[in-house]
């Protein structure tokens, strides 16, 4: 836990320097995630006309203290409550960091008033945070548990539901799921909504790539020959003409 939280901290100085405190092995790591992040940035300003970096860091460093929340839970053995246990997973699950910066890096000119309706702590961001974070418990926590990773959604609910079995877990969950898909349709697509729909469609596709992850398995956690073909496919794979 000591070595998370001086990472953790290291990641909120965003400075090279910060690195003195690390380990050896977190070294390198930093300064990756340090040059990838910065770049990115760079990329973006190119686009928006403004540096976006003190708002990807804001994003990444919400992400870290939600890693380090898990861990925590994870070191004590404690579970928390099903509404604490999703609030944190919203954001630990990382959609947002994911979505954000390849946004913004995208012809695709975004103002601060329309980039507040499709990041956090917008409607479409939380109901497509929640939706990855529970689709990903249905399919892992199995895998998870084994692991010794004892908090996640289904736990949570049945800690909070006492006698409540996996089965009515899971079919609580996949009923949230299915009503929180019909409410993301619906902030998609809503005619008086302020955003353009194209303004709102690359947060809404790189969605729909992560749930089509978990849609049948974890095909994140266990990257197997078909999502590596998937990827293969999509991303490296010329379009036939």
């Amino acid at each position: 836990m000591d070595e998370l939280e001086l990472f953790t901290a290291a990641i909120k100085r965003w400075d090279p320097s910060a690195t003195d405190c690390l380990p050896q092995y977190m070294k390198g790591v930093y300064m990756v995630f340090y040059n990838c992040v910065n770049e990115m940035a760079t990329e973006a300003e190119k686009t928006q006309g403004r540096d976006t970096l003190s708002y990807a860091r804001n994003t990444w460093e919400a992400v870290f203290d939600a890693f380090l929340e898990e861990a925590k839970w994870i070191s004590s053995g404690y579970i928390p409550t099903f509404e604490e246990y999703l609030e944190n997973g919203k954001v630990s699950f990382g959609y947002r960091a994911a979505t954000l910066q390849p946004i913004l890096t995208l012809d695709v000119p975004l103002p601060l008033h329309i980039l507040r309706e499709i990041d956090f702590p917008s409607r479409l961001n939380d109901l497509a945070s929640s939706i990855l974070r529970l689709r990903g418990d249905v399919c892992g926590y199995k895998a998870e548990r084994s692991r010794g990773e004892e908090a996640s959604s289904i736990s949570c609910y049945m800690k909070d539901n006492r006698g409540a079995t996996e089965e009515d877990a899971l079919n609580h969950i996949d009923s949230m799921i299915a009503e929180k898909i019909k409410e993301l349709n619906w902030e998609f697509l809503k005619p008086e909504s302020n955003v353009p729909i194209p303004s709102k469609k690359h947060a809404f596709d790189i969605l729909r790539a992560f749930y089509h992850l978990y849609k049948y398995r974890d095909g994140f956690s266990i990257a197997n020959n078909e999502t590596k073909n998937l990827v293969l496919r999509t991303v490296l794979e010329p379009l036939p003409f």
